[in-house]
């Protein structure tokens, strides 16, 4: 189906065609996951996403995970299998320039930078998110209660006031998951001196030990620190309080 999916892109005239691949299944070994790469790679698609597969609550797959009838794969094992999905797209002229996201040259995905990088965007539609740099808000789930709203001229949202910590917290989480990274001026610019030197001081530590990267006025994962970026980026956030 998938094969079908972007051949048929392509025939419509489509040019720029994003895939996703997820690795670390039941039972996946390194030989299946290069199998399944090769055969990603013979789409030519202009941009690929690769994801661990997460073990959802309330899922099925969950359900079978709890009564000991799949195995998650192990920390190491799911480790061996991203540095194999990164060397291979590599090879293959793809850039890394996000830690899930790999495109050809000048194909990287314009939506979701919007996202990594801050920018303020509108949401339309039922549980839809609007963001403006201070505050998010969301549209009411239920289309019934959304529509309802439309029709009367009564908005049916809610909203969330962002304090300092947290619109600090999200630009660690947005920027440092990127190539590019943690840009140290508008860190300074948007919160201050206090900000810049707690969070050059947390990460001296992972800068000392090879894991991050500090060239010109960015803080970067290096491809070490790209495997325990969840770790380095929750060392790196203030906690109200």
């Amino acid at each position: 189906q998938a094969f079908t999916a972007v051949n048929n892109c392509r025939q419509a005239g489509f040019d720029n065609i994003s895939i996703d691949l997820i690795y670390g299944l039941p039972g996946e070994t390194l030989e299946t996951v290069r199998n399944d790469l090769s055969q990603a790679l013979s789409l030519r698609s202009e941009h690929l996403s690769a994801y661990c597969l997460t073990y959802e609550e309330g899922t099925p797959l969950y359900a079978l995970q709890q009564n000991h009838q799949v195995d998650e794969v192990d920390e190491d094992t799911g480790v061996s299998f991203f540095a194999l999905v990164m060397d291979t797209l590599a090879g293959a002229g793809y850039e890394h320039y996000e830690i899930s996201n790999f495109c050809r040259p000048g194909k990287h995905s314009r939506h979701n930078s919007a996202y990594w990088e801050g920018g303020a965007y509108m949401g339309c539609g039922a549980s839809a998110h609007s963001y403006n740099g201070a505050s998010r808000e969301w549209n009411a789930p239920s289309l019934t209660s959304y529509l309802s709203g439309m029709k009367t001229g009564e908005r049916k949202y809610e909203a969330e006031l962002l304090d300092t910590d947290t619109r600090y917290n999200e630009l660690i989480i947005t920027s440092i998951r990127t190539r590019r990274g943690l840009p140290l001026q508008k860190l300074k610019a948007d919160f201050g001196d206090e900000y810049l030197t707690y969070c050059i001081g947390m990460a001296r530590k992972y800068i000392k030990s090879g894991k991050l990267e500090r060239s010109a006025d960015y803080l970067r994962l290096t491809r070490e620190g790209i495997f325990l970026s969840d770790g380095i980026m929750s060392d790196l956030f203030r906690v109200n309080g």
